[in-house]
């Protein structure tokens, strides 16, 4: 039986609390450099080709545009060679690494520009290639081909220390709307635990099985893919090595935001008590004492009674009949102040809420009906 974790508690019998490690809304006039670069088409792990497209590298080609608050990422069918698609890849330049017992949260607000054709993938996702060669993925993908198809169902794929291939691929419903139109899609991975799809901030898919670990670098990208993979191959586009037949394809990402995520134990809230810890002896002189415990918010103060030959009084005064507590629960009561109180064979105690007006005792045999339901405490002696 697997046990259950801090992780499966976040969204349940804990808080979740977060912090922000990248943030993006692409405000300015051009992709900040501090935060993202494009593929150098260097390293083993650097790879800048895969189905038919090649993606645009550093050393020719400048970061995709800023337009209307988002960047966008562009597929063209133009290319030199006239071999493959000439595709766009933005990368984070933080690498982000889960501490054990957290978790990782990635959410990007992005849609495909119409009108696009079939055959076209707008990748939203987290990745690393391992020392091993192996890798973690955790991707939102926007097929073309659901948009064709007027399907607009989005694709979620993860891999936990895998080589490249197929992974585990689910196509979910989006709550509503397009794929054409703007949406927020966000992952929450747990090691050890799960990784949650959400699209809109409803939960589209939970994976218990295959769970990566990361550390994770943000991707988001747009290409096109070979036969290999059907669901989203069209053949219907192809590249050109003609400047003047290229079409161009397009993806808009306004918001792409991270961070960790960490778990707040949150306990039931209990209800407040009232103890009286000690009064003086019977026929002495001094002050009744005690302590409040539980959750205070709603509280007020402690109204105090005494009851001699047979009649209740309010204590210490009529003018004063709320006495406060401390920050640290304990409070203290005046109940000799004249007459034959060193005589009362009852001292009670009363937890008075906010807004309630306490009521005064001048002898009477029964105190007031309105203190019924409040928690007290009374020490007779």
């Amino acid at each position: 039986m697997r046990n259950p974790s801090l992780m499966e508690a976040l969204e349940g019998r804990t808080l979740m609390s977060s912090t922000t490690v990248l943030i993006d809304n692409f405000s300015g006039d051009e992709v900040n450099a501090a935060r993202w670069h494009i593929p150098t088409w260097q390293g083993p792990t650097d790879g800048t080709y895969f189905g038919r497209t090649q993606i645009a590298v550093s050393q020719n080609e400048s970061p995709p545009d800023i337009v209307n608050g988002a960047v966008r990422l562009t597929l063209n069918t133009f290319n030199p060679t006239g071999f493959s698609f000439y595709g766009t890849e933005l990368r984070s330049n933080q690498l982000f690494r889960i501490r054990k017992g957290k978790g990782m949260e990635f959410e990007v607000r992005a849609r495909l520009n119409a009108a696009i054709p079939g055959g076209v993938v707008g990748g939203l996702f987290l990745y690393y290639v391992k020392p091993n060669g192996l890798h973690d993925e955790v991707d939102f993908e926007l097929l073309s081909n659901e948009v064709v198809s007027h399907a607009n169902k989005v694709s979620t794929n993860v891999y936990a220390e895998e080589p490249l291939g197929a992974g585990s691929p689910v196509f979910s419903p989006l709550p509503k709307g397009k794929l054409t139109q703007f949406h927020t899609y966000k992952v929450r991975v747990y090691p050890g635990n799960r990784v949650s799809f959400y699209v809109d901030g409803k939960v589209v898919r939970t994976d218990r099985t295959t769970v990566p670990a990361g550390p994770f670098e943000v991707r988001l990208n747009l290409w096109a893919p070979d036969a290999g993979w059907s669901t989203a191959y069209d053949a219907g586009i192809q590249p050109t090595a003609d400047a003047s037949a290229n079409r161009r394809f397009s993806m808009d990402v306004d918001r792409v935001r991270v961070s960790m995520l960490s778990a707040k134990v949150t306990r039931p809230a209990s209800p407040p008590a009232i103890q009286i810890t000690s009064v003086p002896p019977l026929g002495g002189d001094g002050v009744a004492r005690g302590r409040v415990t539980g959750t205070r918010t709603d509280v007020a103060g402690v109204a105090a009674y005494i009851k001699v030959a047979g009649g209740w009084w309010t204590k210490p005064a009529w003018d004063a009949p709320l006495t406060p507590i401390a920050a640290d629960g304990a409070w203290n009561t005046d109940i000799v102040t004249g007459g034959q109180d060193a005589d009362a064979t009852e001292i009670r105690a009363y937890l008075v809420p906010r807004k309630f007006t306490v009521p005064l005792a001048s002898g009477e045999s029964t105190l007031s009906a309105s203190l019924a339901p409040l928690r007290y405490a009374t020490v007779v002696r």
